[in-house]
Formats: structure tokens, sequence, C-alpha cells
């Protein structure tokens, strides 16, 4: 049977859902520096660079995915977050939002998120009530800037209650359906007037033709 004959490549590094600028890549299973801000390889051979992903910035009421994890844990224990494949390193119960943000950006899978949690309270504040440990916060949210679209729900180690909070609506096109991509160098060649976002309509290095300049430079012109 051709199912048993026929062997695809593998490519390295990432796909369309994960972000094409670091800050860690995942090439044959070592993680490395990304420095270069340059996606992975697709096509049948991997012979093809792949460009960014980003949200079309012509449409209107996008929202980013919000998501709100509620873990339930004493002080001196620490979880771990996984997301589409890889695991972020130990996060302590007493984590403050920073250092939150800071071990889920150093995923391969993530890039930007906005990481908060209440005034006072850690990652899982809890209290000891009736010779047990509750939840005792609201838990911390997390708002995807990188990952756009209506994305699958973070899983903790142990076990921790997570709920989409907000439903992404932002596209997932490549160089966010107003540029062209080069698959030579990996970099979107951008229509007139768009340049590079950080995912979320502003400026930033992600290279997806995802922002309306204002004055109206282009990034990389695609020229017909």
């Amino acid at each position: 049977w051709d199912s048993r004959r026929i062997y695809p490549c593998h490519c390295d590094s990432r796909d369309g859902f994960q972000p094409a600028d670091g800050p860690v890549g995942w090439v044959s299973g070592v993680h490395t520096a990304n420095d270069d801000f340059v996606g992975g390889w697709t096509g049948y051979d991997c012979s093809l660079r792949r460009c960014p992903f980003g949200d079309d910035p012509r449409t209107d009421d996008d929202v980013s995915e919000v998501q709100t994890v509620r873990c339930s844990l004493p002080g001196k224990d620490a979880f771990t977050v996984s997301f589409r494949g890889d695991t972020s390193r130990p996060i302590s119960a007493n984590a403050t939002d920073a250092q939150i943000k800071w071990a889920l950006e150093n995923m391969t899978t993530l890039q930007e998120v906005h990481v908060s949690i209440n005034p006072g309270e850690r990652a899982c504040q809890t209290r000891w009530d009736g010779g047990e440990w509750k939840h005792g916060s609201s838990g911390f949210n997390v708002t995807f800037i990188s990952q756009v679209g209506d994305v699958p729900l973070l899983t903790t180690s142990p076990p921790s209650n997570v709920t989409e909070t907000v439903k992404g609506t932002k596209e997932n096109l490549e160089c966010g359906r107003q540029g062209y991509c080069d698959h030579e160098s990996g970099l979107c060649r951008c229509l007139k007037g768009f340049v590079g976002s950080d995912g979320d309509g502003n400026p930033g290095r992600r290279r997806d033709c995802g922002r309306i300049d204002p004055q109206g430079f282009t990034l990389n012109l695609w020229d017909e």
C-alpha cells in the first residue's frame, strides 16, 4: 500500500500557527535562538521559507483571545503551562504577572502575551480552610497578542481550571492578506501602505503586513 511506501518530510521549525519571529525556535528537535526573525520551512521537500502569519488590518472589530487560568496550589509549589506542543518552565504558585509573562513568552509556540492578576494577588493565591487548601484567587488572565484567532486552550500541570474569557476573532493569514510571501527569504512583500505589526495593529517586528502605516510607508514593497 502507498501508505506504507510514501514518507513525507517533517520540516524544521514553525508552522502557520506558530510565531515567525522568536524568541526561540524548535529546529531538528533542539531549542535554538531565533534572532533573524525568520520562520520555518515548508513545501514537499522543505525548500521554501514560511512567511509570517497575521491579522488582516482592514477588518474591524476583531479582538484578541483572552483565557483565564485558575490554579489552586500552596505557595511553595509550582506549575507548568502547555500550548500547541510546548511546555513552559516551572512557574511558582507565588509568581507575579511579570514572571508568568516571562515564562510563557519563552515557549517556542508563543511570542507575546499580556498577563494580568488582580492587585495584591499571585498566580495561585490560596487559603487554608477546614483542613484543606481552597482557591482564593480570581486567577490570572492571558491575552494572546502574537497568536491570533480562536486559539486552543492552555493546559497546566497539575491541572487547573482554564476558561476562554474572550474568544479571539482575528484572522490568521499569510502576510495578513496584505502582501505576498517571498519563499526564498521567508519575508512578506507588502502591498503599498502596509507594514509589520505586533499582531495587535501596533508597530512591531512581525513583518506580517498587519498594520496600515499612517504615513503611507511600505515594508518590502511588492512590485507587480
